[in-house]
């Protein structure tokens, strides 16, 4: 059986807290309790899905984009931001590429997506950059209603 993503981010933090690495053992142990804490509450029941898990990881992978893109000119807090970044996407699945995007977008309008929020909304449990898909879906909708 494959590991859950949880119990390699556990895994990885003993390696990391073993191995005296501190910024990823911060890392990981702040992921670990935001997992924790989401699993304790109320409306959650045990543990986490990989699902639920990508979803933390992907607001962590949000948030240091951002703080990627505010701290752009102190080259020190920009690595450590850019080594943090790598960290978290090494527990997502890759991300779909933009020949990938273009299939899907095919796929869900061949399905009866016929606007960008149906499109938008057949990419939402898929692991997808939203905003390529939007730039890629607008040129491909206004095609079809060219083509009407």
């Amino acid at each position: 059986m494959e590991m859950t993503i949880k119990a390699k981010i556990t895994a990885d933090f003993l390696i990391a807290f073993k191995a005296r690495e501190t910024e990823k053992k911060n890392l990981l142990g702040l992921i670990k309790a935001t997992i924790d804490t989401e699993e304790k509450s109320a409306n959650n029941q045990g543990e986490l899905s990989d699902e639920n898990v990508i979803k933390i990881l992907a607001k962590f992978e949000k948030n240091i984009g951002e703080i990627i893109s505010a701290v752009s000119n102190d080259i020190d807090a920009l690595a450590k931001a850019q080594a943090e970044l790598s960290i978290v996407k090494s527990y997502m699945p890759s991300k779909l590429t933009e020949d990938e995007i273009k299939a899907e977008i095919e796929k869900a309008i061949q399905n009866g997506a016929t606007n960008l929020g149906g499109i938008m909304a057949w990419f939402k449990d898929k692991q997808a950059d939203k905003k390529l898909v939007s730039s890629l879906v607008v040129p491909i909708l206004a095609n079809l209603l060219l083509n009407k």
